[in-house]
């Protein structure tokens, strides 16, 4: 099976908007998506229902509804555009300024849930909280 390292992408037009660099060139990004297509149905369903085994370090909620997550493999997942628009003006592993940022546009109302690397919620944990089930087909966070 060919082997797919997950990338860190980050939204181009937010990184000129910062002056940070992007983390990825748009070239590599296509030479993964074509990894994919690569590969045959079940090994694609495979990586993706690997990707929902990731554990997740970091769980926000509001009023109770989760709205994110941080998983241990560096991706950052958000019920809303909006919250992931917020989370693409840091870098990426700034934790602390992302939640931050999310804090203040709640007014205050988020609860963050930190575990240690490896303890935390699967993703898939935190889409059936949220959805009440797994998604038919689950988004690759690879491209």
């Amino acid at each position: 099976m060919t082997s797919i390292q997950p990338l860190k992408i980050v939204n181009p037009e937010s990184n000129v908007m910062s002056g940070k660099t992007p983390l990825i060139s748009l070239d590599k990004l296509k030479d993964h998506t074509e990894a994919l297509k690569g590969m045959s149905n079940s090994q694609r369903q495979s990586v993706l229902k690997s990707q929902l085994e990731v554990r997740q370090h970091t769980v926000i909620e509001h009023r109770g509804n989760i709205v994110g997550s941080f998983g241990d493999n560096g991706f950052k997942f958000f019920a809303s555009n909006a919250d992931a628009s917020i989370a693409l003006q840091f870098d990426p592993n700034d934790y602390a300024r992302t939640l931050a940022a999310l804090q203040k546009s709640y007014n205050g109302e988020l609860t963050i849930s930190s575990y240690s690397h490896g303890e935390g919620p699967k993703k898939r944990e935190i889409y059936e909280q949220m959805y009440g089930k797994l998604p038919a087909n689950p988004i690759s966070t690879f491209a």
